[in-house]
């Protein structure tokens, strides 16, 4: 159990790699994140055709998905 002051007592864990380090890490997880996403777009071409409001759907969740790793997972 937690006693007293021991309950705030906490710190935020970084990777220990320089931030040029960290931008290449980015880039890469990012290329091949927008290269699965095209292709995955690119595969139902003929469904988001029929339904753009789907396609718009589908890149703000893409989006999001890549933002989430890249800002909370790899930073």
């Amino acid at each position: 159990m937690l006693k007293g002051r021991d309950v705030l007592n906490w710190k935020i864990k970084t990777l220990a790699k320089s931030p040029k380090e960290i931008m290449i890490a980015q880039s890469i997880f990012a290329a091949i994140h927008l290269t699965g996403s095209s292709l995955f777009i690119w595969g139902g071409w003929k469904v988001f055709l029929k339904n753009p409001p789907l396609l718009a759907g589908l890149i703000l969740a893409l989006g999001g998905v890549l933002a989430y790793f890249i800002g909370l997972l790899i930073r």
